[in-house]
């Protein structure tokens, strides 16, 4: 990146939680990754660096990512000395749930949530996966 005055700044991105999300990741999933790419926002970073991709890529993000930030604790949830990192710790769970679905789940799970708050959407969720072997 240069600046006005022709000078080269380098720029690095620092991720803090990284040490916290790679324990974390690879606790759900069986790898370590630094940070959480929720699916709104690889719908975004496809759409800026990618310009056009599969429609129906996009589709299914975008199906995910209302689902995921339907179920996402909007308050802010305080470190214990069991989960020092809860949000992250929810993020990681949410990202594994929503990448298994496909968009019929997504159409399912999301017409049973759209108009409920978080905690009674979470409670809708629990009560469709249990009676329901169709969804993840």
């Amino acid at each position: 990146m240069k600046r006005q005055d022709n000078h080269l700044h380098i720029i690095k991105q620092v991720f803090i939680l990284a040490g916290p999300c790679r324990n974390l990741s690879y606790r759900q999933w069986g790898i370590s990754v630094d940070f959480i790419s929720p699916p709104g926002d690889l719908l975004t970073l496809h759409y800026m660096f990618r310009g056009k991709f599969n429609d129906a890529l996009g589709r299914l993000l975008a199906a995910r990512s209302l689902i995921y930030v339907s179920l996402l604790t909007k308050e802010e949830l305080l470190p214990t000395q069991k989960q020092p990192t809860p949000h992250l710790a929810e993020e990681v769970r949410l990202k594994a749930f929503v990448n298994k679905l496909d968009y019929t789940a997504c159409e399912t799970v999301f017409s049973r949530i759209k108009t409920l708050p978080t905690a009674e959407a979470r409670k809708m969720l629990r009560l469709l996966l249990s009676t329901q072997h169709s969804l993840p």
